[in-house]
């Protein structure tokens, strides 16, 4: 994992964005607002189709990710983002994976 700071964040983001057309947002429900990141990255976004799609804040469950997958599939999606925790992080790498 690798940290970086909000400048050079939002730079590495904006190129790794450039030419996505369509992208699966996966997030918790409370935190995605609270820490700052919806603030952040929802003006990034703009102009992409977004699947938004929240955890439930336990686990990945497996039900919950196959929600996810069909939610997904079909749409031509360039990439995901996962913002959160481990359920976050996880239940992307999950629904990009199947």
């Amino acid at each position: 994992m690798t940290a970086f700071g909000e400048h050079e964040g939002a730079k590495l983001l904006e190129t790794w964005l450039s030419g996505k057309k369509s992208v699966v947002l996966i997030t918790g429900r409370r935190s995605f607002a609270a820490c700052g990141a919806r603030d952040f990255l929802m003006p990034r976004l703009a102009g992409r189709e977004v699947l938004h799609l929240e955890t439930a804040g336990e686990n990945a469950r497996a039900e919950t990710v196959e929600e996810m997958r069909r939610a997904a599939a079909g749409r031509g999606i360039d990439g995901f983002v996962a913002v959160g925790g481990g359920t976050a992080i996880d239940t992307a790498k999950l629904v990009r994976g199947l």
